[in-house]
């Protein structure tokens, strides 16, 4: 898949690393990141430099265990090498040392120190779509300009003869309202007779009174105008129901999605391996990939359906009644 911001993350950092990959997403910026992303049978390392080479931009959750991981100093390496921006979001109050010390040592740092997370999430998001943009004028700047439109340039004597083409046309108007002046008059006034037959009838255009529709006091809660009385804090709001993907998903989703959830765990055994793989009995067939609407949902699904699983995971806490 065509892809803008590869997310790099030590293992210990997976839930920053995959809330950060949600909301980069809900704004419109495909990620790749790792599990998710590695398609089973294809070699890890391999997969990985692809990314980043397909990558415009670089993620780094950087922390005491990103500043440990041999992996991660790698991967930096790479993004480096290939000329991409990085973005180091420091989850931890810890500067880089050795290789990632000299690569980061001149770049601008996001902070994400201070709870909530979600604010921070907000500003990244924001940097990175600018960045983006930035690097897509700058890349539209050096194409040179073709087939550009040219002004519009219409010639003298095409004006002049729309000119003269207006004018008969409004002449010829003028002498068809002056004849029909000239024509009622000739015929005289209109008599009482036919004024009362033209004239229309008062019950005809009388307009029924619309009815006033009165707010019962019972449809509103005190302080909470937009939620219906019977809807308890920390349920769903109204068309929303549990995921119920596994034991206590309680993600408010369509009812539809929820079928569909139904739907993926009854067939997820004929969607694993069954020769087995890199993950063992886990291993999904070709095509499909991890749910993972929760830390351990391994329920094999298309790309598709578990991109909608995270924005739904992204969606929930505007989805449930306070």
């Amino acid at each position: 898949m065509a892809h803008d911001v590869f997310i790099s993350y030590s293992g210990k950092d997976k839930p920053v690393a995959d809330a950060a990959c949600a909301k980069l997403e809900i704004s419109g910026i495909r990620c790749w990141i790792a599990p998710r992303d590695v398609l089973p049978g294809m070699d890890w390392s391999g997969s990985i430099i692809q990314a980043i080479e397909q990558s415009r931009v670089m993620v780094l959750i950087f922390s005491s265990n990103a500043n440990d991981s041999a992996q991660i100093k790698r991967e930096v390496n790479e993004a480096i090498e290939k000329e991409l921006p990085v973005i180091p979001f420091r989850i931890e109050d810890v500067k880089p040392s050795g290789s990632l010390g000299y690569y980061l040592d001149v770049t601008h740092w996001l902070d994400a120190l201070t709870p909530p997370l979600e604010q921070h999430l907000e500003k990244l998001a924001e940097d990175v779509n600018l960045l983006l943009k930035r690097t897509g004028t700058q890349h539209n700047i050096s194409q040179p300009r073709r087939n550009a439109p040219e002004p519009n340039r219409e010639p003298a004597r095409s004006r002049t003869r729309r000119l003269w083409i207006g004018a008969v046309v409004a002449a010829l108007a003028l002498a068809i309202v002056v004849g029909i002046v000239a024509e009622r008059f000739r015929r005289g006034p209109v008599t009482e007779d036919m004024n009362r037959a033209v004239t229309p009838s008062p019950i005809a255009n009388s307009v029924p009174p619309t009815p006033q529709i009165t707010e019962s006091p019972n449809q509103r809660v005190p302080g909470e105008p937009g939620r219906p009385p019977d809807i308890a804090p920390g349920t769903c709001i109204s068309g929303y129901v549990w995921r119920e993907a596994g034991p206590g998903d309680h993600v408010c989703v369509l009812p539809e999605v929820r079928d569909l959830v139904v739907k993926q765990n009854a067939l997820a055994d004929s969607r694993r391996d069954p020769r087995g793989g890199v993950y063992g009995p886990n291993t999904c067939l070709s095509g499909y990939v991890w749910r993972e609407a929760f830390p351990t949902d391994l329920v094999c699904v298309t790309p598709e359906e578990r991109d909608e699983a995270a924005k739904d995971n992204a969606l929930a806490a505007a989805r449930v009644a306070h």
